[in-house]
């Protein structure tokens, strides 16, 4: 891609170079389009060993040089082998015996050497050759420049162990790290590139090529020329800061390695440097005005406004110090991963609501999306608090989440389920607010009536137990006595039962039911009430079918079998709309109405019988209902 700035910047940059007497036809550029800076002179002079070369003169050799490695418009390397320690090691020697880059390559080695840190070269020596040139030894590095390996990352190509973005950007921060610890030390690079930066086998990241760093103070860790004294053009023009291109010594600090980073980080989103144009004089042009670079929409707006900022053109607009550019990189790559990781949990979040719509989910496949999507939107706004989506995402799957458990009656799932919200959203919790309270209002009355039953069963209140039994006794007896009474007078005196008689025991009976159901006391079930208000209806009945046959003058005998109709009616409704057993108490009755008919002698007998053991069986039944009713 070429930039062209027009006739009008050129003409504009021609004159301000004409104002400092620079004259742009004595720029000398090195291979890699790099323009020389005059003569460098340290602040002090340094006496340098020699370096003994194999093969050359006498004396037990230091260092045996081998084939060259790389090459400069300053200097050549060559890969060596430093003979005491037996290692490889990469040696710097000037092209020429010129004394401009004798000063250069001095520089070099002062701010090489005093700058430690992990992403700078280290120097073993420095010291004069053979032919008293200078000889800067450093370690070895295999691996690449980093200009060979960078391709534009957007739009983007790869994704995930192989995504580029992520890779160069984490260069970047290195080589920010190794520009931090400059300018601590005082020190500017002034001609940071990709091309300077080695990448080493094993993924070492080293800033190379000090040969332009100033100091920026007197306090610098090297003897170097001081930035502010700066009144010539020197660096790469397609990367240039303003005040560089400007030979404005006054405005180069800081924030100039500042612009030269983010030229690096715009040639990473655009795979060309901001200034390229086919003559230096016209990547000059661009680099005085620094116009906006543009950036297409395919590059993220958060790294594309901090590439721009480090490319303002006044200083005081860029980032202040590298510090800064480099959080803004790495709070863009922890954004980036945030974005991801909610996107993938997401389409989790997606699968689930489609589960849930489709009804009857299963339970382990719900377990499993929820489990992945909480986890990816949990990380993703670990990763970054401020990301909307994985915010908005998490507590959409909180709300399905909660309406699946609700749905289920699994209000506790509910609840658990809404504690994934940092912050509960208010509808949410007042509808699991709701159903706890329902539950637990529901749960109270379930235990009280519990305690209730338990307590009544306990107190004889459920009409269970010895107050039951007492009452069936006197029923029992309430009927059979006079019954049996009857049977005798029949059987010893002869003579024959008849409607008056039928009546009075009718009447006997009636009473001693009233009489237990007036006994009967209120803390018991509306359910006991109801069964003896159906006993004494039952016992009218029987009185009203002897009445009705005596006035109608049906046989006493018929009249006695029809008579066992009402409280065979009664149980029989009993065992269908309360509990089968009841029939069992239904079955004396049917007998009795068929031996009746069978033997009317014996008439008396079997309704004694038939109702005595209906209402001890009756009662039995109904005692071993109401307590298994209260256990439970």
């Amino acid at each position: 891609m070429t930039v062209d700035r027009g006739d009008e910047a050129r003409a504009s940059y021609l004159a301000h170079l004409d104002t400092l007497a620079i004259d742009p036809g004595a720029f000398e550029l090195e291979s890699d389009g790099t323009i020389l800076a005059p003569q460098r002179r340290l602040a002090e002079a340094v006496p340098l060993p020699s370096l003994r070369l194999s093969g050359a003169g006498e004396g037990v050799p230091e260092l045996r040089l081998e084939e060259q490695v790389a090459r400069g418009g300053m200097g050549a390397v060559h890969l060596a082998t430093q003979l005491p320690l037996g290692r490889r090691v990469a040696v710097k020697r000037p092209l020429h015996d010129d004394p401009r880059m004798h000063a250069t390559l001095l520089a070099e080695a002062r701010v090489t050497g005093a700058l430690q840190h992990p992403n700078i070269v280290p120097v073993h020596t420095l010291g004069l050759g053979p032919d008293g040139e200078p000889m800067l030894v450093m370690r070895f590095i295999e691996g690449t420049r980093w200009s060979e390996r960078i391709t534009p990352l957007y739009p983007e190509p790869l994704t995930g162990d192989d995504d580029p973005v992520d890779e160069h950007l984490r260069i970047l921060v290195q080589v920010c790290h190794a520009v931090e610890l400059a300018h601590a030390m005082r020190v500017l690079h002034l001609d940071l590139k990709p091309d300077n930066v080695m990448l080493g086998q094993f993924g070492e990241v080293y800033v190379l090529d000090w040969g332009l760093a100033v100091a920026m103070d007197p306090t610098a860790v090297a003897p170097l020329p001081l930035a502010s004294d700066i009144r010539h053009v020197a660096g790469t023009p397609a990367y240039m800061a303003p005040e560089m291109a400007a030979a404005d010594g006054e405005a180069i600090g800081e924030a100039t390695d500042v612009y030269l980073l983010g030229a690096i980080l715009y040639e990473l989103l655009t795979g060309a440097p901001p200034h390229l144009a086919d003559r230096p004089i016209d990547a000059l042009a661009s680099a005085f005005s620094s116009e906006p670079p543009p950036l297409g929409d395919e590059v993220p707006r958060e790294l594309a406004e901090l590439c721009r900022r480090a490319l303002r053109f006044d200083p005081l607009e860029r980032f202040s110090q590298v510090r800064k550019l480099r959080e803004a990189i790495l709070a863009f790559l922890r954004h980036r991963a945030s974005a991801r990781a909610a996107s993938r949990a997401l389409e989790r979040v997606d699968e689930l609501a489609a589960t849930l719509g489709r009804g009857a989910p299963d339970a382990d496949e719900v377990a499993a999306l929820v489990g992945e999507a909480r986890f990816g939107l949990q990380e993703a706004t670990r990763q970054w608090p401020g990301n909307r989506e994985a915010v908005t995402g998490l507590r959409r799957l909180v709300a399905l989440h909660v309406d699946h458990h609700l749905a289920r009656g699994d209000v506790a799932g509910a609840a658990a389920a809404l504690r994934d919200l940092s912050t509960p959203d208010a509808a949410l919790k007042a509808k699991v607010d709701e159903a706890l309270a329902a539950e637990s209002a529901a749960t109270e009355a379930r235990e009280r009536e519990l305690r209730e039953l338990r307590e009544a069963a306990r107190q004889s209140k459920l009409g269970g137990g010895p107050d039951l039994r007492r009452r069936v006794a006197i029923s029992a007896i309430g009927i059979v006595l006079p019954l049996a009474a009857l049977f005798v007078r029949r059987v010893v005196y002869g003579q024959p039962s008849s409607y008056p008689e039928a009546l009075a025991v009718t009447g006997v009976f009636l009473l001693v039911t009233l009489g237990n159901q007036r006994s009967i006391k209120r803390e018991v079930t509306e359910m006991t009430r109801k069964v003896g208000r159906a006993m004494l209806l039952a016992t009218a009945m029987v009185g009203a079918t002897f009445a009705f046959g005596w006035a109608a003058g049906v046989p006493f005998t018929t009249s006695m079998a029809m008579v066992m109709l009402p409280t065979t009616a009664m149980l029989l409704t009993g065992s269908v709309l309360v509990h089968r057993a009841l029939a069992v108490a239904a079955i004396p009755l049917v007998a009795a109405t068929v031996l009746i008919l069978v033997l009317p002698a014996l008439r008396g007998l079997w309704i004694a019988v038939a109702l005595g053991a209906t209402i001890l069986l009756g009662g039995r039944v109904w005692d071993r209902i109401r307590s298994a009713d209260a256990e439970r």
